[in-house]
């Protein structure tokens, strides 16, 4: 009887084992020779798994790891059992844009994290919800709003152009100079005031855990991408992350509860979010409210850094920079504004 026992025992894991593996095989034919997508190329591998661009993506590789497949298998590649990515600047408008009398494509719910407070901001929101946030927060990106923070602009160029000449000789590290000036701006813009991180020449908290937070991503998005390992890391989770994520999202929250506390001026990115109070309505939901704060923040940091790092890697091969004269004899200073060409 004990024998029979053991026996059923034993046999439990090894069902078990004998079923994954047929899944498995299972999985692997239908992604390779019946998926509706098995003519698209791409490697083998991927047309099984994910595995690769999960690899990659934790790596930091995946915008190298991408190229290196277009470069192979050319404009369009399966990347993933589901995922194609397409190479040719056509396909953005097609795949990204917006026609009117024509659906947008749902967006990735997997690439950015929910917010700890469960509501969706503007990259993950519903299709209605979008609509309605962009309509709030574009007259903050209008190009009469955005001239009038030329002034504040211009502060911040000049306090990096003090820098590099106080540092003149010195090794300077452009990387973290580029972050301080971009998150400095877009403190002042989003929040009212600076980081102060150009004045203490490093980075605060808050952004020291942005970058930590960034590095842990990959491994949250995978997580996040199968449903079963989702909710096993939920009830698992580590405090640490969950610290690093209440903290991020409550000093977001208490700048921008102090930034409309103080009163916003008509060019500042959150004045939108006043206009239903000031036509007698209610105030935005909180949550929204500070989600909206977060993804202004958030995203414009990179696309400013980009540019910052596009200009003066660029600086060099326009034509006004070679000709003689140029550098050592400036234009004035009041002259050279948004407006200003050479």
């Amino acid at each position: 009887m004990a024998q029979q026992a053991n026996g059923a025992l034993f046999s439990v894991p090894i069902i078990c084992i004998a079923v994954a593996l047929g899944w498995l095989l299972v999985n692997a034919v239908h992604g390779v020779f019946l998926h509706p997508l098995r003519d698209i190329p791409g490697p083998t591998l991927c047309k099984i798994t994910r595995m690769p661009w999960w690899i990659a993506n934790y790596n930091g590789d995946q915008v190298t790891w991408m190229r290196a497949l277009h470069t192979k298998y050319g404009p369009v590649v399966r990347y993933g059992p589901n995922d194609l990515s397409y190479g040719t600047g056509d396909a953005w408008k097609a795949v990204l844009g917006y026609e009117r009398g024509r659906d947008e494509n749902p967006r990735d719910k997997y690439t950015f994290i929910p917010p700890i407070n469960g509501v969706r901001h503007l990259i993950t929101a519903s299709q209605e919800d979008h609509a309605r946030v962009r309509r709030i927060f574009s007259p903050a990106f209008s190009d009469r709003s955005l001239k009038q923070q030329e002034p504040l602009f211009r502060k911040y160029a000049d306090q990096v152009v003090r820098h590099l000449a106080k540092t003149a000789g010195q090794q300077t590290n452009l990387v973290d100079l580029f972050n301080f000036t971009t998150f400095d701006i877009m403190g002042d813009l989003t929040f009212g005031q600076p980081l102060g991180l150009l004045d203490n020449n490093k980075y605060t908290p808050w952004v020291a855990s942005s970058f930590e937070a960034i590095k842990v991503l990959g491994i949250l998005q995978f997580i996040g991408y199968y449903p079963v390992i989702s909710t096993i890391f939920s009830w698992l989770e580590p405090r640490f992350i969950t610290d690093l994520k209440l903290s991020h999202f409550n000093h977001t929250k208490d700048r921008v509860d102090q930034r409309l506390a103080r009163g916003l001026d008509a060019a500042r990115h959150l004045e939108p979010l006043r206009a239903p109070e000031r036509q007698g309505g209610p105030r935005p939901q909180g949550d929204a409210r500070q989600c909206g704060a977060l993804d202004v923040g958030g995203v414009g940091n990179h696309g400013l850094a980009a540019q910052w790092a596009l200009f003066t890697s660029c600086l060099p091969t326009l034509p006004s920079w070679r000709r003689p004269g140029t550098r050592s004899a400036p234009h004035s200073r009041p002259n050279m504004t948004f407006r200003w060409k050479d």
